[in-house]
């Protein structure tokens, strides 16, 4: 990819000036080289330019912070690798044209390597055969690493990449890049957001975060609904991913206001999409909250119970808040067009039925005293 350089030049003192004759080739040769050097973007630390390819996030990570990214032979990682038939083929074709663009992030164990978070770009770096991979060497206890590798994935937390999704070739060929995109920018903001910061700071690499999570949401919900995605079928701990979706949504969570209460009941385990149904939850509870986000002290609701061996039943409501008659009869109809939440909880809706239909369940309004919305599968 070629270079984007601003057209700013910045400051340089001014170069002696030469004779005719003083000028020889080893001059020429270094004003050649000076002509060519791309212009720093002003504005930015000493060393660093504003440039279009994979090295920007690694120079972010490397300089801005002190925590070098190390080079480790992929024989020294441990960590779960995806079985085979997950999707990797367009991923093991990007890193083997481009490389790992995002650092792995992994903990030194008994003079090895455990992985925390970066498993398809591990198994996709060995199908392309590299022998070594950039990573993000940690120092954290079990807990901290569940933290970690729930911050790193907020990209899918809850959601996995849009491969699965097989949408119309030009824009299945969008859609991974932008995923990835998304994902670097999330890795490198939980760098920045470990650090002590102003509360103005926080505020900000909050906002950041819920937008690219929200980004990343939708971007699935809409290869869903155009596309023809194929569910696969895996178990699939269902209280499990509904936790994590709730943690990927905790920067929004933070900034709307709405507390989102997790319920769980008894084990509920399936045979399914992990990526479909934590795409549906996470749409279900950004239609609902749009419901209620303005009114004081109000949550969202969400109950995971199991109706028996191989089935599940989450329930997302609005929790104490009564809803207009309008908005009840209303809350399942993609073309309401005065839908709070405007297009995006229109196709979180969409999105969700889509998937219940896709994944032998069903999505129908439930609750008695309060509205709420119950995906059966």
């Amino acid at each position: 990819m070629a270079e984007f350089h601003p057209a700013v030049t910045p400051f340089r003192p001014a170069a002696p000036a030469h004779k005719v004759d003083d000028f020889d080739e080893n001059d020429a040769a270094a004003a050649r080289v000076e002509a060519e050097r791309p212009p720093l973007r002003e504005g930015l630390p000493p060393g660093y330019r504003m440039r279009a390819d994979a090295h920007y996030v690694d120079q972010v990570v490397g300089r801005s912070h002190g925590e070098a990214v190390q080079v480790i032979p992929i024989g020294k990682i441990d960590g779960p690798y995806p079985s085979s038939g997950t999707g990797l083929e367009q991923l093991v074709r990007s890193v083997a044209r481009h490389g790992i663009l995002q650092p792995l992030i992994v903990r030194r164990k008994a003079g090895r390597y455990d992985l925390i978070a970066g498993a398809r770009r591990l198994a996709a770096a060995t199908a392309a055969g590299l022998t070594e991979v950039p990573c993000l060497v940690r120092t954290a206890d079990d807990a901290a690493c569940r933290e970690l590798a729930d911050a790193a994935n907020v990209r899918v937390a809850g959601t996995a990449p849009v491969e699965a999704a097989r949408v119309q070739p030009a824009t299945a060929q969008a859609f991974p890049a932008l995923m990835e995109h998304l994902g670097s920018i999330s890795a490198c903001l939980h760098l920045f957001a470990e650090r002590d910061r102003p509360m103005r700071e926080r505020v900000a690499f909050g906002l950041i975060r819920a937008e690219v999570h929200r980004a990343a949401w939708l971007a699935q919900a809409l290869a869903v609904l155009h596309g023809r995605p194929t569910p696969a079928r895996s178990p699939v701990d269902v209280r499990a991913a509904v936790r994590r979706v709730a943690s990927a949504m905790e920067p929004e969570r933070q900034l709307s206001g709405v507390d989102i209460d997790i319920r769980l009941g008894a084990p509920a385990s399936v045979l399914g999409d992990e990526t479909l149904i934590t795409v549906a939850v996470a749409g279900l509870i950004i239609a609902v909250q749009a419901l209620v986000e303005h009114a004081g002290g109000s949550r969202v609701r969400v109950s995971v119970d199991g109706n028996g061996p191989g089935t599940a039943r989450i329930e997302v409501a609005p929790d104490g808040v009564v809803l207009p008659a309008a908005a009840s009869a209303a809350l399942l109809d993609p073309g309401w067009h005065e839908r709070p939440g405007g297009a995006a909880a229109g196709t979180a809706v969409a999105a969700a039925q889509r998937i219940a239909t896709l994944l032998g369940g069903r999505l129908y309004l439930g609750g008695k005293e309060f509205l709420s919305v119950v995906l059966e599968l």
